[in-house]
């Protein structure tokens, strides 16, 4: 009821009047459209650098509304939740745009909207295409505020997105109904942790700490990556660091704000061991320097690609310059030598097959961990190759060959010194 959500004069009775006013108020900010966005960036926490951004709503200031919950339930209370949603994706991409914002944009969504018919039309892609953004930048995050009333339904609309190029995420993990169960069906590349685990974690003890190594590990084994909500210290940064979480979120780096830093600001702890810090070696000691494509490309413009680079057998896709996946050049050629396979496939645009699981690490990643991570993953790499990124911008490939010989060379400079 809208009744309830309404908390401007505590002190006084809500009258008929006034719950009009409120009303017509609600009604008045989604005609006029009177919201705006803000961004808060989402970090790597291995070096800082900047993986994207989350989108968040403001309504007008100095009302009952300015903050995204109370807005939000008013809106579900007059019916017109899913309006509000659309208005929210619509200036989150147009200002993400202006503002010229690197890496990925996460947009909240409800699983109500999620299968609601007008926003499986595609309006959403649409929406995406009239600015001229790849739908690759995109992630789906999908909050938890509701029940889900039906889970096969859902997880056929989230199918549906993925095969339009976006990217899932699930907010709040472990504050909603059903985290657990909707981490399983839906299958996420990224779960948000909820910041009740993150935020004193320094100064709450180990058990706590263990719950977020647990999920950790499990969100591993599982080929999907945590984001701790909450980093608000340094301190709980370098906890994060130690159990191997790689992404956070928080007031430590960035509140929310509608022009966010485009470039990081913040202090980054040096979590190397200090006894091996001449034998460490990272993801920039054995990148090699190798070409990108553009998402634009065509396939026939890709096959020709691997042709006159036949020492390539995967190649980077870049937006701008974020990363989307890698092309292998198996598949180029798999189209063509399909009977039919050239007429069918030559003015496709690549960005529908990229492996949109490939692996992508910053350059300041150890290798140890660049292994963990691979050994962990059940998807096949055959080409044995990674992206490396430097403030989330493409810089060149990794092999597992390098990778191999590199942690073999480190483990026998150890044990001679």
């Amino acid at each position: 009821m809208l009744t309830e959500l309404i908390n401007c004069h505590p002190e006084q009775e809500l009258d008929h009047h006034l719950f009009d006013e409120y009303q017509a108020l609600v009604h008045r900010i989604i005609d006029q459209e009177t919201v705006y966005s803000v961004f808060q960036p989402i970090i790597h926490l291995d070096d800082g650098s900047i993986l994207g951004y989350e989108a968040l709503l403001r309504g007008p200031e100095a009302t009952c509304f300015h903050a995204p919950i109370p807005l939000f339930q008013a809106a579900e209370a007059v019916g017109r939740l899913f309006e509000l949603e659309c208005i929210a994706r619509k200036k989150a991409i147009q200002r993400f745009i202006e503002l010229d914002l690197p890496g990925k944009l996460f947009l909240n969504m409800s699983p109500m909207s999620l299968q609601d018919p007008n926003f499986q039309s595609g309006q959403t892609l649409a929406l995406i295409d009239s600015f001229g953004f790849s739908p690759q930048r995109i992630v789906i995050e999908i909050t938890e505020h509701h029940p889900v009333q039906d889970y096969q339904l859902l997880i056929k609309a989230v199918e549906y997105y993925r095969g339009m190029g976006f990217t899932i995420a699930l907010d709040d993990l472990g504050e909603g109904h059903s985290s657990l169960r909707l981490w399983s069906e839906l299958r996420p590349d990224y779960v948000k942790l909820d910041k009740h685990f993150v935020t004193h974690l320094e100064a709450e003890g180990k058990h706590k700490l263990q719950f977020v190594k647990i999920i950790t590990e499990l969100a591993q084994s599982v080929e999907t990556q945590v984001i701790a909500e909450g980093v608000e210290t340094l301190g709980c940064l370098e906890l994060l660091q130690s159990i191997n979480v790689h992404l956070g979120q928080g007031y430590y780096f960035a509140k929310p704000s509608p022009t966010p830093v485009s470039k990081p600001q913040w202090q980054m702890p040096d979590n190397v061991d200090t006894s091996q810090t001449l034998l460490s070696r990272y993801a920039r000691d054995i990148v090699q320097t190798a070409p990108s494509i553009k998402d634009t490309m065509l396939v026939s413009e890709a096959v020709d690609f691997f042709l006159q680079h036949p020492e390539h057998q995967a190649v980077a896709v870049v937006n701008e310059h974020t990363v989307l996946g890698l092309l292998e050049r198996k598949q180029m050629t798999d189209l063509f030598s399909s009977r039919y396979g050239r007429e069918l496939n030559a003015r496709k645009r690549i960005d529908q097959f990229i492996d949109k699981r490939s692996l992508i690490v910053s350059a300041n990643t150890p290798l140890e961990i660049i292994s963990k991570m691979i050994t962990q993953r059940d998807h096949n790499n055959a080409q044995g190759v990674f992206v490396i990124t430097d403030a989330s911008r493409y810089v060149g490939l990794g092999y597992f060959n390098d990778l191999l010989r590199a942690i073999t060379e480190t483990k026998i400079a150890l044990a001679k010194s």
